[in-house]
């Protein structure tokens, strides 16, 4: 399973499994299913659950998550690590685009697209006829296309403001036309005979 980090656009595309499928084959085994917090997350609702690192690299869930990671990402999930590096989050690629978590994690806001693993995990458990897995549609398609859309910079210069530019085409028009003859230090020469010309004091 490939680390998405935040400066990461977004994981290398790959051939997408029936995440329904279990231990046979290529799909989600049972140790995996058995976990109601990622029975949510292969659901889509919520696409996206968060965890301390630090604390909970040390649970059977992380184990878990760890030993089947080449499966899970067969089957679409993946990870985001935090800008701030020390909250991990297993999203579901099918339903959310990690650069839509990055764009929470830069507003925030994280926590509100992949709560709280523990307390997800504590909800699904006791969920019964409201369980996720039951009302899930699958995904629509390939994986979730980001809902964040980075406007375009602009590579035009700021205008001047209106006197500036008042100011910039009188003097074009003054470049433009030479002074009249009766203004110049001598009418009809140049620069070398008026040196010459000049009187010696």
């Amino acid at each position: 399973m490939a680390l998405v980090e935040p400066k990461t656009a977004s994981p290398a595309p790959v051939e997408p499994t029936n995440p329904a499928q279990d231990t046979d084959g290529d799909g989600i085994p049972d140790a995996i299913l058995e976990i109601p917090a990622l029975q949510a997350v292969i659901a889509g609702a919520p696409p996206a659950v968060s965890a301390p690192i630090e604390t909970f690299a040390k649970r059977p869930e992380a184990k878990a998550i760890v030993e089947n990671k080449d499966k899970l990402f067969k089957a679409g999930l993946n990870l985001y690590r935090s800008l701030s590096g020390d909250v991990g989050v297993l999203f579901n690629h099918f339903y959310i685009a990690p650069e839509d978590l990055q764009a929470a994690d830069k507003a925030g806001k994280l926590a509100e697209i992949a709560p709280d693993f523990d307390s997800i995990n504590s909800q699904v458990a006791k969920s019964g006829q409201n369980h996720p897995a039951l009302s899930a549609k699958g995904p629509a398609g390939g994986f979730a296309t980001p809902k964040v859309q980075t406007p375009p910079q602009s590579t035009a210069m700021p205008q001047p403001s209106s006197p500036a530019q008042r100011r910039m085409a009188d003097q074009r028009v003054e470049n433009l036309s030479p002074a009249p003859l009766n203004k110049q230090a001598n009418p009809g020469a140049g620069k070398l005979l008026n040196s010459i010309l000049k009187p010696v004091v």
